[in-house]
């Protein structure tokens, strides 16, 4: 969670992917799915939505949920 916005992070193929943790279809939680490749699975209904996009995949493009950017930082100790 950022604040009260729910997050689903993935890191896939060497990239992070943050996108919305509710499922838009009937507010399951995308957080606690699972990858199929690039795309995390809605454990509830097993909407599926492109993990660095937010797009539903392919023949459900229109489903969409929100995607955020994402930063690595690196801290330094000492």
């Amino acid at each position: 969670m950022a604040g009260r916005t729910r997050l689903a992070v993935s890191y896939v193929n060497g990239a992070f992917g943050v996108v919305s943790g509710v499922c838009n279809h009937a507010g399951g939680p995308l957080g606690a799915g699972t990858l199929d490749g690039e795309y995390i699975t809605c454990p509830w209904h097993a909407w599926k939505f492109h993990c660095r996009t937010g797009v539903g995949e392919p023949g459900s493009e229109n489903d969409i949920v929100p995607r955020y950017d994402s930063e690595v930082r690196t801290a330094r100790c000492g």
